[in-house]
């Protein structure tokens, strides 16, 4: 298990090398930083990410000697993953979210409404707690909250290009199966973007494009099955 971060931060860079152009990529294990602050615990999720986590671990990870820079960050608990392609699928996961979070220039605002970086996470929390269905303003958010239509189109490409890259299935990154119905799965959505899969270079700017139609007619379905 020891090696699994250096291996999960060197699978990210070959399958999505564009979108990490001039950014740091930071997989952190909660073991690490559990004595620095106990608070990036994050619930009960297997691993997590934000706007902001590469600035919460920035003084942690200078110490480490590991700071280069804004980029990607994510937490991860890995006695909840005991297998490789386990804990390379929470991590491929968590990048799906950095792929559909706002650029980190945009981030200003978020950090100012915050006396401190780490102040800001009891807000993150209430945000990411899935287990009732999660509560925000008196109203009950749906089981997919945080986990939309573009991040499953995110996850359907991080998926596609890791399969032919090393052994990780589609499922192993839980982008459909913990939010929706089992009448929908992965390999679903990956069908129904079809061609677009085939697409290299920068996931993000991907995403940008217009959506098939297909993709947009599956995850109405499956929103409908949801309710």
């Amino acid at each position: 298990m020891e090696d699994w971060l250096p291996k999960s931060d060197e699978l990210i860079r070959k399958i999505a090398a564009d979108d990490l152009v001039g950014r740091g990529c930071y997989i952190v294990n909660f073991s690490e930083v559990e004595a620095y602050e106990p608070r990036l615990r994050g619930g009960r999720v297997a691993g997590w990410t934000s706007p902001i986590m590469d600035l919460i671990l920035a003084d942690w990870l200078t110490k480490q000697r590991r700071w280069t820079g804004r980029g990607f960050a994510t937490i991860l608990h890995a006695d909840l993953l005991p297998r490789w392609m386990d804990y390379a699928g929470a991590v491929l996961h968590e990048f799906g979210h950095y792929l559909t979070l706002p650029p980190h220039e945009d981030c200003d605002e978020i950090v100012n409404r915050s006396q401190t970086v780490i102040g800001w996470l009891p807000l993150q929390w209430a945000e990411r707690k899935h287990e009732p269905p999660p509560v925000s303003m008196g109203v009950q958010l749906p089981r997919w909250h945080d986990h939309e239509a573009d991040f499953v189109r995110a996850c359907c490409h991080l998926a596609y290009r890791a399969q032919h890259s090393v052994y990780i299935r589609p499922e192993h990154l839980r982008f459909i199966g913990p939010y929706h119905s089992c009448i929908v799965h992965e390999d679903h959505f990956m069908q129904a973007l079809g061609e677009e899969l085939e697409q290299t270079g920068s996931i993000r700017e991907i995403l940008q494009t217009p959506t098939p139609e297909l993709f947009v007619r599956l995850w109405k379905y499956a929103i409908e099955a949801n309710q």
